[in-house]
């Protein structure tokens, strides 16, 4: 299980660390930051990976016995289908207590600290923003463009566009510059360059030349984490469901996070069952269970999808929040009775 688990989880979290690579090359992030940030998407994958990680140890156990024929000489002794799903159901507790802690504990504290963080480097590494050779929009009124930079952090053909002002557009142009720590956060300190400003209603255009301009780096529109609206995902239950810094129709988003939260831990017990479910209903084959294997995995992607689904329709509307517990519910029951009620006692050589 540990096995499994660590490696879904870390081909997904390399797969995620990689989109902060270019930070490090490129943008200046040092090392010890990096695997900070990247390390606090880790409770959000295990949130995935552990039901997936409890199916996969459920199947490879279950199948073992059955090709070594210790499950037809468990049956042929008359021990029926509890005491033998008996360890998987204890497992499957473990990993919906441990899916607990990390629903209600760990994955908001960790993606609150992510996000926080991530605030943070904007407002400290402000020059990791600025791509050379690419025009960016730190705002939806200003462009900046940098035509390269040096390995001391020095920029070089610089272009700035700033249309905050429909009526006062202004244009700025520098030969170098670069970026120090002011008072009040950083400063762009642009060196040999021209300032434009034109006025819409008259057509009149305005230019100074410069040796040295300050241009405070507000435009970033970095926002403190005391002030900063917290996402579904950073909140605690309690926050979910009794939200005190959310607009209408930010609060169904919250609802159904909360409700899913509750609900995803729930899946450990039915993809359990749902894997030993080919193994306990009779149906044994010394050649192998291929074929059972695939149906009980597609039946799995199949219910996982269905989840999924109802969540993202539950953002808009709150009936789905229904269909998510419906659709545990009865798949539960469902396999209730097929494992332990109707289970056949079929033997395929």
């Amino acid at each position: 299980m540990l096995i499994i688990t660590a490696g879904i989880t870390g081909i997904a979290w390399l797969s995620q660390s990689l989109k902060f690579i270019d930070f490090i090359v490129n943008k200046g992030l040092s090392l010890i930051k990096f695997l900070h940030l990247s390390a606090l998407i880790i409770p959000s994958l295990l949130m995935v990976t552990l039901p997936i990680s409890a199916f996969i140890s459920v199947i490879y156990a279950f199948n073992k016995l059955s090709s070594e024929s210790e499950l037809i000489i468990f049956k042929a002794a008359g021990v029926n289908n509890y005491t033998l799903a008996k360890p998987a159901l204890l497992f499957a507790v473990i990993c919906s207590l441990l899916c607990y802690f990390v629903s209600l504990y760990l994955l908001p504290s960790s993606y609150r600290e992510f996000k926080d963080m991530q605030n943070f480097v904007r407002n400290n590494y402000t020059s990791i923003m600025l791509q050379e050779g690419t025009f960016v929009n730190p705002s939806k009124d200003m462009t900046i463009f940098i035509k390269s930079r040096d390995i001391s952090g020095n920029f070089s053909g610089l272009l700035m566009h700033n249309a905050k002002n429909p009526d006062n557009i202004v244009t700025m142009m520098a030969q170098e510059g670069y970026i120090e720590d002011g008072r009040d956060g950083p400063v762009f300190v642009l060196l040999n360059g021209s300032h434009q400003e034109m006025d819409s209603k008259t057509g009149k255009i305005s230019l100074l030349y410069f040796d040295k301009y300050n241009l405070k780096m507000d435009f970033f529109q970095v926002i403190s984490p005391s002030k900063r609206w917290r996402e579904p995902e950073e909140r605690y239950l309690n926050e979910l469901f009794y939200p005190n810094d959310s607009a209408p129709e930010q609060k169904q988003k919250l609802f159904a996070e909360g409700h899913q939260r509750l609900i995803w831990p729930l899946v450990n017990f039915i993809l359990v069952m749902l894997a030993a479910f080919p193994f306990l209903q009779g149906n044994f084959r010394r050649k192998g269970n291929i074929k059972n294997i695939v149906i009980t995995s597609a039946i799995a992607v199949i219910f996982i999808l269905l989840l999924i689904g109802f969540k993202n329709s539950a953002n808009k509307h709150m009936s789905f929040v229904i269909l998510m517990y419906l659709e545990v519910a009865l798949s539960a029951f469902l396999l209730y009775l097929l494992v332990f009620r109707y289970s056949s006692t079929e033997l395929e050589l």
